[in-house]
């Protein structure tokens, strides 16, 4: 209301100075820009709406973070267990190798050691993140389940209120006009 007031004053100049409905112009645009109602209201919907989108939003992206950690932590999983099954062929191989020396089965055997202690690694690390998810996750479906169902219903009434006070506004607008 308060632009519509700054616009209704502007509109009240284009009329001239000493004109009956410039006159009336301002005393409407002096009483709408003075009104602080809207406002108000504007800045309790910002608190009580916006502010916890806000925080919904930043659950959201907690649990995109945590699946995202998962995702590439499989995949490393993945890629040690893969890692661990060359080492396991590639000792396999060397033992049926008749005439091997014993330096390359003592290597190969410390490379198949060091590829499980890695893979062990990556699968308590794995595991770590599964918990974290499952912690994630139930607090988002705590959040939303039940802030969110209050939060927009609370923004359904005030944004109801919010029209009415328009409407009341708009009423005393008209009724200002035509007296």
């Amino acid at each position: 209301m308060k632009v519509f007031g700054e616009t209704l004053s502007k509109l009240g100049a284009m009329e001239g100075e000493g004109s009956h409905v410039a006159e009336e112009f301002a005393k409407v645009a002096d009483k709408l820009c003075s009104d602080e109602t809207l406002d108000d209201m504007m800045k309790k919907l910002d608190l009580e709406f916006v502010e916890p989108m806000k925080e919904y939003s930043r659950h959201v992206k907690c649990v995109r973070n945590v699946m995202s950690d998962r995702s590439a932590a499989l995949q490393r999983l993945h890629d040690k267990k893969q890692s661990l099954e060359n080492k396991k062929n590639t000792l396999a191989k060397l033992r049926a190798t008749p005439g091997v020396k014993e330096e390359k089965l003592s290597d190969a055997e410390q490379k198949l050691n060091e590829a499980t202690r890695k893979l062990d690694e990556a699968n308590d690390r794995f595991d770590l993140i599964k918990e974290r998810m499952v912690t994630e996750m139930s607090a988002y479906h705590r959040e939303r389940k039940t802030d969110k169902l209050a939060t927009l219903e609370g923004f359904a009434k005030k944004q109801a209120l919010l029209a009415e006070e328009q409407a009341k506004q708009w009423k005393a607008l008209v009724g200002a006009l035509t007296a």
